[in-house]
C-alpha cells in the first residue's frame, strides 16, 4: 500500500471515529441513573430525591421522574446545583431558574445525541388551531403575539414533564404544531391533559408576619416555614439601573380564590401614567368571594395595623 494511500485511508478511519463519537450515545439514558451517575457531591442525599422521585412516579403523583424531581426541589427549596458543583449556574441567583436550567441541562445530556423524528421512532403530533371567533382575532399583530405567547406556555408545560426537545412551531397563521418523537400515550397517558389545561389563575395570601419582618424567606431554612406556606419569588427592576431583584414571600399553599371568578380579563393602560396593566372583571359570585376575601383581610388590617398582600399565582409562578 502507497505512502497515498495509507495517508487517504488514515484520515477517513479519523472522521469516520469522529463522526461516530458526535452521536454517542445513539440511546437517551434513563434520566434517574443518568443524574445519580453525573453527581459529584452529597450523592448519597440525591439518590435518596431520586428514590422518592421514583416513589412518586409509581403511585401516580407525578408523569416522570423528572417532573417529579422537580415537584420536590421545588417544594422544599433544594439547591440542586450543590450536587453538580462542576456545572456553572451558580450564578443564577434566582433559586427556581437555578434549578430548571440545572434540570434541563441534565435531561439534555441523558438524552442520545442522534435525534430522530415520527418517522423513524414514532410517537405523538399534536395541532392547536387559534379560535378566531372572537373579534380580538382581528389584530394581526395582536394574533401573532398571541400564538407566540401559547408556544412559550407549551413549551415550559413539556419542559416541566421531561419531554427532551419537543418539536413546537407555528403553521401558517392561526394554527401550532406539536410533534413529540419516541413518546407514547400508553406510558404518557397525561400528556394530552398537560397540553390542553387552561392556565392555573389563583388568589393566594402573603403570611402577615413577614410583612412586619418577623420572617424572612431569605434566611429561613424549609424546616422553619410557616405550615402550610412556600416560598415564591417575584423579579422587578430597577427602573433608573436596569438591575433585576429577587424578591421571595412566603406564600400560602391554599387559595382564597381561583381563575373561575374570572369573568374578563384584558389589557388596558393606567390614564395617568401610561403604564400598561391587566383588568379583571370577576363574574357576579367571584365579585362576591373576592370581596369577603379582601374585606376579611382589611378587617385584619386595621386590627394589627399591619397592610397584608393578596398575590396572584398563575401556574405556579408569582
Amino acid at each position: 500500500m502507497s505512502g497515498r494511500v495509507l495517508w487517504k485511508f488514515a484520515v477517513t478511519a479519523i472522521v469516520f471515529a469522529w463522526s461516530i463519537a458526535s452521536i454517542t450515545p445513539l440511546e437517551d439514558s434513563p434520566f434517574a441513573e443518568f443524574v445519580h451517575a453525573q453527581a459529584t457531591a452529597e450523592v448519597e442525599e440525591l439518590g435518596t430525591l431520586l428514590e422518592r422521585a421514583d416513589a412518586t412516579v409509581a403511585e401516580g403523583g407525578a408523569t416522570s421522574t423528572y417532573a417529579a424531581l422537580g415537584d420536590i426541589i421545588d417544594e422544599e427549596s433544594i439547591d440542586l446545583s450543590k450536587f453538580f458543583p462542576e456545572i456553572p449556574v451558580a450564578d443564577i441567583p434566582k433559586l427556581e431558574t437555578r434549578n430548571s436550567v440545572l434540570m434541563q441541562e441534565l435531561r439534555n445530556r441523558s438524552k442520545g445525541k442522534l435525534r430522530r423524528g415520527l418517522d423513524l421512532v414514532g410517537g405523538v403530533s399534536v395541532t392547536f388551531r387559534l379560535d378566531n371567533s372572537s373579534e380580538d382575532q382581528n389584530n394581526e399583530f395582536g394574533q401573532e403575539q398571541q400564538l407566540n405567547k401559547a408556544v412559550e406556555i407549551l413549551r415550559k408545560r413539556l419542559d416541566g414533564n421531561g419531554v427532551a426537545e419537543p418539536n413546537i412551531r407555528v403553521v401558517g397563521t392561526d394554527r401550532i404544531e406539536i410533534q413529540l418523537p419516541g413518546l407514547n400515550t400508553r406510558d404518557n397517558p397525561d400528556i394530552f391533559e398537560i397540553l390542553t389545561q387552561p392556565a392555573k389563575l389563583e388568589f393566594r395570601l402573603v403570611h402577615r408576619d413577614q410583612v412586619r419582618g418577623t420572617l424572612s424567606p431569605i434566611t429561613s431554612p424549609p424546616s422553619q416555614y410557616p405550615a402550610g406556606y412556600e416560598v415564591l419569588t417575584i423579579e422587578r427592576q430597577n427602573r433608573e439601573s436596569g438591575q433585576v431583584f429577587q424578591d421571595p414571600y412566603f406564600v400560602k399553599r391554599i387559595p382564597e380564590a381561583k381563575g373561575d371568578i374570572i369573568q374578563e380579563a384584558f389589557a388596558t393602560q393606567d390614564p395617568t401614567t401610561g403604564a400598561w396593566m391587566v383588568q379583571l372583571s370577576m363574574t357576579n359570585e367571584g365579585g362576591s368571594q373576592l370581596f369577603e376575601v379582601t374585606n376579611r383581610i382589611v378587617n385584619q388590617d386595621r386590627q394589627t395595623g399591619v397592610q397584608q398582600p393578596l398575590a396572584i399565582v398563575l401556574d405556579g409562578e408569582l
